[in-house]
């Protein structure tokens, strides 16, 4: 999901919104909204007996911090991959619209 919401929607943001930090906050609440979801539903999945989000949790050797550590290591990495193409966005609109000046 957070793949999903990094390619298809912080790119158009950047191209959409005037303002960079607009573009920002718009993304990054849409990925706080999904993170919150995701990781409630990833908790009540493993509370029901499901091993393939966090690990056995029935296992006494089980070690909570080595698998969470890695969920957040890839949702950190996938949210700043997002943010470097609401970059991008933005950047293009800003080229396009000095383009745009410099023909009038």
């Amino acid at each position: 999901m957070f793949i999903l919401l990094a390619s298809i929607a912080a790119f158009p943001l950047g191209m959409l919104l005037r303002s960079r930090l607009a573009t920002y906050v718009a993304f990054g609440l849409a990925f706080t909204y999904l993170f919150t979801f995701q990781t409630a539903q990833l908790v009540l999945e493993a509370t029901r007996g499901a091993t393939e989000a966090f690990g056995d949790l029935s296992d006494p050797n089980w070690n909570w911090l080595s698998e969470t550590i890695g969920y957040l290591v890839v949702t950190t990495i996938i949210f700043a991959l997002g943010f470097a193409l609401a970059t991008a966005g933005h950047a293009i609109r800003v080229r396009r619209a000095r383009n745009l000046e410099s023909v009038d």
